[in-house]
């Protein structure tokens, strides 16, 4: 490296009517041949390969609480409980609703075929009193205690729909009740009156009359009678 660099400079001094005689000069060329040499192990220190390092990687499960899905589930069941009413059988459209401790759960019209028609509750009290009825008359009524699992149902009790309308017992100031199933509400009302019966009520929402209570006959004029309505 020494020659090469001692070359080229001779050339370049030659270049310009220059010899290398001086001591001076010679020892530059050293000090540059040892920092060619440096900066040459510098680069190839660079340049050099590294260790390949090798990575692990983690996989992390996603948490899930068990016991706190299970939790859900029991108090969701420990809050429910489903009501079967079995429903009369007169082919006729009716009404039916139920109660929670006084607090209306539901209310639908339907066809009154002899079928079983559940009813679901929710609440978490321990002697909640449930009751149901079909146009009006209570035909089932029971205390259900949310706290247990699963929740209990006691103290039922269960009424005939077609006894527990009291028929009067004399007829000598009666009317007969029209049947106003079918009508629309306007004119269901005008025939009632008509008939000598004012004390009436609508449940439910539409346009026409799909069921009534108490049915058509022989009732006092002062008699309660409700009347639903639908589609």
């Amino acid at each position: 490296m020494k020659k090469i660099i001692a070359a080229a400079m001779s050339v370049l001094l030659g270049a310009f009517g220059f010899t290398i005689t001086d001591k001076k000069v010679e020892e530059r060329l050293d000090d540059l041949e040892a920092s060619v040499s440096s900066m040459q192990e510098e680069i190839s220190s660079l340049h050099a390969r590294k260790p390949i390092e090798t990575t692990t990687t983690t996989t992390t499960e996603p948490y899930t609480d068990d016991s706190a899905t299970s939790n859900f589930w029991d108090d969701f069941y420990n809050e429910t409980a489903i009501i079967d009413i079995t429903l009369p059988n007169t082919g006729a459209y009716g009404y039916i609703s139920a109660t929670l401790d006084g607090s209306e759960l539901t209310a639908e019209s339907l066809v009154l075929d002899g079928s079983v028609y559940p009813i679901t509750v929710h609440d978490s009290g321990s002697i909640s009193l449930f009751k149901a009825y079909v146009n009006g008359k209570l035909v089932y009524k029971c205390n259900i205690d949310f706290t247990t699992t699963p929740c209990s149902i006691y103290n039922v009790a269960t009424y005939d729909y077609e006894n527990e309308i009291t028929e009067p017992s004399s007829t000598q100031n009666n009317s007969i009740l029209p049947n106003v199933i079918g009508y629309t509400l306007t004119s269901a009302k005008e025939e009632l009156e008509t008939a000598g019966f004012a004390n009436i009520t609508f449940s439910g929402s539409g346009t026409k009359i799909i069921s009534q209570y108490p049915l058509t006959g022989s009732y006092p004029s002062e008699i309660a009678v409700t009347l639903y309505l639908g589609e």
